[in-house]
């Protein structure tokens, strides 16, 4: 059996580290044909600072420097943090490693377009992940796509 890595699934593993961290995504592009943005993620679990729950406001930004926000509450699905621990465990070939003790999914946060008014989505120019007062923190980010 193949070990199994963050690479392979080919994830960000986005850290912030205190109040007003964010992380900008380039994302050019005519997306108003588009009727959602996905963006598929998770919650790093094995981070204590994500116990306690996290918010996340998306800042979208157009190529005349508007911006629009969406704000993702903390007890959406794709911010929720799992029960476990890191644990120790050996592989078929007797290497030793660690992995997370229940499984944590990637869930894919669906946001409506049309909901998104105040900026030109034919001209998106990126994508702006900001966590406000939150003290830090990680998540697991693995594509943003727009869909049909």
């Amino acid at each position: 059996m193949p070990e199994l890595s963050v690479e392979d699934y080919a994830l960000q593993h986005i850290v912030w580290t205190g109040p007003d961290s964010s992380v900008t995504i380039p994302i050019p592009g005519n997306v108003d044909k588009y009727r959602f943005l996905d963006i598929d993620m998770a919650i790093d679990s094995t981070d204590a600072k994500n116990k306690k729950g996290q918010s996340m406001i998306l800042i979208f930004h157009d190529a005349s420097g508007n911006t629009a926000q969406y704000t993702v509450e903390s007890d959406a699905a794709a911010m929720l943090w799992q029960e476990g621990e890191l644990v120790t465990q050996m592989d078929w070939e007797g290497k030793t490693g660690q992995e997370y003790s229940t499984f944590t999914p990637l869930v894919t946060l669906r946001l409506d377009l049309s909901r998104i008014n105040q900026i030109d989505l034919s001209r998106l120019t990126s994508v702006e992940m900001f966590w406000g007062a939150s003290t830090g923190g990680s998540l697991m980010l693995r594509s943003i796509s727009a869909i049909a």
